[in-house]
């Protein structure tokens, strides 16, 4: 199974990268060579690389402009790449990676994957353990899929992918504003989730350990993108009238029915003093009766008193 540390000079040399993963591709470079030449490439400048790489394709092909044409005519230029530093939209385009790769490897028949496990990356993802991934590890993500797989049309469904997941986000900025940012409602959303069939077993947010409502949100919004309008927007108004029904039922349990009348001023009274404390008309009531402090019983003082004195 491939593991491809990314170097923090990705972006620079980048051509460099893509190139072994083409000949990664084509078994013109052997797997613990293309290691070996990752390991080396740290802390390099592109052209000492590309130098480097001329000598090492000299001993195999003439030299290594079929490998850059390559690369030049199948990656997408960085400068239109700005939309994988958008976080949510980050997270869609990733699970797309993840996914497509994924699907790769069990087409292939690959002995390493085991049943019914669907979140293998190609990247040594340890570093990130927790974290958000960086611009340049998606963007070799992408680099690896589109050359090493080597996928039909597959930088112009990405694109579409990106337009789908820049209108979920600006219809739905915060999809769960609803939720309060506690483990119950988690909890309760998680499982929400699951039985609309919104999978999150093999988001890559699980796979790196992310913040767990990363996770809602990014299975959240590959799912709608995926989806029709009508059934995102279905799931959002039915999930937010069965959390509004939740509170109430959360908010009644212990509680018992007073049936009563008092003066209208009253009522006006007690509406004014629950408006001014932001509580609700109940919640005053409990307050005032709190504060009241009830007569004792006299038989009960009695007693009291003789036990005291013996």
């Amino acid at each position: 199974m491939i593991s491809v540390d990314v170097n923090d000079n990705y972006l620079e040399c980048r051509q460099y990268y893509a190139v072994l993963f083409c000949m990664l591709s084509e078994k013109t470079l052997l797997p613990e060579d293309f290691y070996k030449m990752i390991i080396e490439a740290r802390g390099k400048n592109v052209n000492t690389l590309i130098r480097e790489l001329n000598q090492h394709v000299g001993n195999v092909l003439n030299n290594v402009d079929h490998y850059l044409r390559k690369v030049e005519r199948k990656t997408i230029p960085i400068e239109q790449l700005s939309f994988l530093r958008n976080e949510r939209i980050s997270f869609v385009i990733l699970n797309f990676l993840m996914k497509s790769y994924n699907k790769y490897l069990i087409e292939m028949g690959h002995k390493s994957i085991m049943a019914g496990v669907y979140n293998y990356s190609p990247l040594n993802l340890m570093p990130m353990m927790g974290k958000n991934i960086p611009f340049h590890y998606i963007v070799c993500f992408l680099d690896f899929v589109v050359l090493f797989m080597t996928p039909k049309d597959f930088n112009a469904i990405v694109f579409q992918m990106r337009d789908k997941a820049s209108s979920i986000t600006k219809e739905y900025p915060d999809p769960f504003s609803f939720l309060s940012k506690k483990t119950e409602a988690l909890k309760w959303i998680g499982e929400r989730m699951m039985r609309e069939n919104i999978a999150a077993d093999d988001d890559v947010n699980v796979l790196i350990k992310n913040q767990k409502w990363k996770i809602i949100v990014s299975c959240f919004d590959y799912w709608a993108v995926i989806s029709t309008v009508e059934r995102v927007k279905l799931f959002l108004f039915q999930t937010r009238k069965a959390w509004s029904q939740k509170k109430y039922r959360d908010g009644v349990k212990d509680k018992a029915v007073l049936n009563t009348y008092i003066s209208k001023s009253s009522m006006l009274k007690l509406k004014e003093i629950a408006k001014n404390h932001n509580k609700n008309i109940n919640e005053i009531i409990e307050a005032m009766i709190e504060e009241i402090v009830l007569p004792r019983d006299p038989l009960k003082e009695l007693i009291s008193l003789v036990e005291k004195k013996n």
